[in-house]
This record gives C-alpha cells, sequence and structure tokens, in this order.
C-alpha cells in the first residue's frame, strides 16, 4: 500500500513564503499548518511546521538545490 493510503485526508492552511532572489539562487522560508486524519483509526494530527529551500535557475529552469524541513505540535 501506498504512504499516502494510511491517510483519510491531509491538509494545509495558513501557508506563508518568504522569496529572496540572488540569481541565479532564490532563498524560500515557508511556514505552515498541516492536519493528517489517519485512515486506520481516525486518529488527527496537527503540526506547524517550517521549510527552507535553496533553489537555482538552471536552463531557464527553478532546480531545488537543498531544501530543509521541520515541524512541531500545535499548542
Amino acid at each position: 500500500m501506498h504512504q499516502l493510503g494510511h491517510f483519510e485526508s491531509f491538509t494545509f492552511s495558513e501557508y506563508e513564503i518568504s522569496v529572496v532572489l540572488d540569481m541565479p539562487y532564490a532563498f524560500t522560508t515557508e511556514s505552515y499548518i498541516y492536519n493528517i486524519v489517519l485512515t486506520e483509526d481516525g486518529r488527527k494530527v496537527e503540526r506547524k511546521a517550517t521549510a527552507t529551500s535553496i533553489l537555482k535557475k538552471m536552463d531557464d529552469e527553478w532546480k531545488i538545490i537543498k531544501t530543509h524541513s521541520s515541524s512541531r505540535a500545535v499548542k
């Protein structure tokens, strides 16, 4: 079974992004809340998450060079 098959739902909210361009690079910081409802027992998981990424424009396309994300329980 595909891993996403364990989720009854997976939603995002309160999404914000900040982008800094320094050609040929872009640096992003994202924050969001995600909610997961598990198929097996209906358990709900809510997390506040942050992600940072470094992208590079190559051949007129943006490519992700590095990304990192982390999350914590919403209080």
